[in-house]
């Protein structure tokens, strides 16, 4: 197996630059036939290029997303949700706490899931 890895801006979300860099990697790997995204962003901007490119999604590149917001899109994309909610509700506590002068975990592991729809 063989696979390509493409780092985007980690300082900030710039969809401009998210649909050059999936159309390079289209153009340096045409055979490409499936994408893990760091984002559902991303992903969706991976589906865009699919469809500009008449590759069929999942029969020709199968295509994950990640983070679950994609659910506010019409699109049909599989992805991994993070439970978004419970992570702004700790992030907030442990803000509040670490103000009071409390103690705060270091590391804070929460479940995600699959959600498998018709992207893969």
């Amino acid at each position: 197996m063989e696979y390509t890895v493409r780092q985007t801006d980690l300082n900030g979300f710039k969809y401009k630059d998210y649909e050059k860099l999936v159309s390079s990697l289209f153009e340096e790997r045409p055979e490409l036939d499936g994408v893990f995204a760091s984002s559902d962003m991303l992903a969706l901007q991976v589906l865009k290029q699919c469809r500009r490119l008449g590759r069929a999604v999942p029969s020709q590149v199968k295509v994950v997303g990640y983070d679950g917001i994609a659910a506010l899109e019409a699109e049909d994309l599989t992805t991994i949700v993070q439970p978004i909610k419970k992570m702004g509700e700790l992030a907030v506590q442990y803000l509040l706490q670490q103000i009071a002068g409390e103690p705060v975990p270091l590391e804070t592991i929460l479940p995600v899931r699959l959600s498998e729809k018709g992207t893969t």
